[in-house]
């Protein structure tokens, strides 16, 4: 994630240094927490010690898309793995990875895969 560069100053290292500490850490919180309901930037904000402005800033420099955007692709990919690996209602699958809007998921998951999610389950 770190861009070195030789006019980088130390304070500047140090700064850089911090933000990548701080998406590090927001990726593991991001991967232990998607699958909650209601899971936002603030949350994770909160528990770095840092402020929601900050984190979303500097994850999105160093990441190259939004926490949010993060948050939906985890809860996409698992829907996906859970739809071909289980024979869980699509419904259900939703609740498990977190999602309460199903007609935005369903948006999302034809945009992503190229299929609704049914559609998607019969390539079993």
């Amino acid at each position: 994630y770190l861009r070195f560069s030789k006019s980088y100053q130390i304070d500047d290292f140090v700064i850089n240094l911090k933000g990548y500490r701080n998406v590090s850490a927001s990726m593991e919180i991001i991967h232990n927490n998607y699958m909650k309901e209601n899971f936002y930037s603030n949350e994770i904000a909160k528990e770095l010690g840092i402020s929601n402005e900050y984190l979303v800033k500097i994850f999105k420099k160093e990441v190259g898309v939004s926490v949010s955007e993060t948050i939906n692709d985890l809860r996409l990919i698992s829907a996906a793995e859970k739809i071909l690996s289980t024979d869980m209602s699509i419904s259900d699958i939703l609740k498990a990875v977190g999602v309460t809007n199903h007609s935005y998921f369903g948006v999302q998951f034809r945009k992503k895969f190229g299929m609704s999610s049914s559609e998607y389950r019969k390539r079993k």
